[in-house]
């Protein structure tokens, strides 16, 4: 099975989360539900809702891939107590990339770091 495959399966049977692609994380929507389920006191309901679905506006997609991409680098230091120890010592998508679908991995990456969360 594909890291692609595995995400998928991974994220519909553990949150009950459908996913049809990886890609389909590009504008953070998916990737925010995720999070919710994984801590939903720290990655709180009116935190997801706020990720906004950006449709073909990469600006928007871009700023919710940066704010996951925050939000995660607080729960390392906060909640996992992971002081100093962030996406950049992972491998970061690059949000613009995620955003404008550009990378053929941007949506494993991402969904990928998502899943470090869930230790």
């Amino acid at each position: 099975m594909s890291l692609t495959g595995a995400l998928l399966s991974w994220s519909s049977s553990c949150f009950r989360l459908p996913l049809s692609t990886a890609s389909d994380c590009a504008d953070g929507v998916f990737v925010a539900k995720m999070l919710n389920a994984i801590d939903h006191q720290h990655f709180s309901q009116k935190w997801a809702a706020g990720i906004k679905g950006g449709g073909a506006n990469v600006r928007l997609r871009t700023a919710n891939v940066k704010k996951l991409l925050s939000a995660m680098d607080e729960y390392y230091g906060r909640v996992l107590c992971m002081d100093g120890v962030t996406q950049a010592d992972l491998i970061r998508p690059n949000p613009d990339g995620v955003a404008k679908a550009e990378e053929d991995d941007v949506g494993e990456r991402l969904t990928a770091l998502t899943s470090t969360t869930y230790i």
